[in-house]
């Protein structure tokens, strides 16, 4: 697990391996990827905050093939917009779940369920539309649109 930083490099990612023929894994479908999610923690003796919520990208399911290294700025900045995404949904999940004090649980537990979902489709269409980075314009749209202060 990796905490959201405002500055991914390639030593976050781990290089997937064939454990067979201990040699990076030529199938796989994309040189990078990044999943992010949120770690959560519903308060139930207080209810205040109702919830700790912590954008995170989960390492095991991230990775990047060996041949990607330090020259491939544009992929990394694609990488980080997911990463950013997570954050602002995190961020967004916090302000909605601020309203929920003294709700029930399963309320709690929906809305941030809502929020990782609308995370993981926001992720589709910026991999859609940026052709995972690869369309240059796209992506300056969608890098500044996912910035981060």
């Amino acid at each position: 697990m990796l905490e959201w930083k405002p500055n991914l490099k390639w030593s976050d990612f781990p290089v997937k391996v064939d454990p067979a023929a201990k040699t990076t894994t030529k199938n796989l479908d994309y040189d990078a990827l990044t999943s992010c999610t949120f770690l959560y923690k519903i308060n139930n003796a207080y209810n205040y905050p109702p919830a700790l919520i912590i954008a995170y990208m989960n390492k095991p399911e991230s990775y990047r093939k060996d041949h990607i290294l330090n020259n491939y700025e544009q992929l990394l900045e694609h990488e980080q917009g997911h990463f950013n995404m997570a954050k602002q949904h995190e961020e967004m999940a916090k302000d909605s779940i601020a309203k929920l004090w003294g709700k029930k649980v399963e309320e709690i537990d929906s809305t941030i369920k809502y929020f990782i979902g609308k995370l993981d489709r926001e992720g589709s269409v910026y991999d859609s539309l940026t052709n995972h980075g690869l369309n240059t314009l796209q992506q300056r749209e969608w890098t500044k649109k996912l910035k981060i202060l």
